[in-house]
């Protein structure tokens, strides 16, 4: 029985650090979205406002 009940916590825990490596990544890759589409935003700003400038 304690077997049984170790194997059962092991794949548990394992799934739950699992489960929050998943949401690490997906947080990481969500961050660099909303950071690369911020930054081209600002490019996207920055170059109007100089060729509003230069005009």
């Amino acid at each position: 029985m304690d077997f049984v009940l170790e194997v059962a916590y092991s794949i548990y825990v394992h799934f739950i650090c699992l489960e929050s490596f998943m949401l690490e990544v997906a947080y990481s890759i969500y961050v660099h979205f909303i950071c690369l589409e911020s930054f081209t935003l600002e490019k996207r700003i920055i170059s109007r406002d100089w060729h509003g400038c230069a005009i």
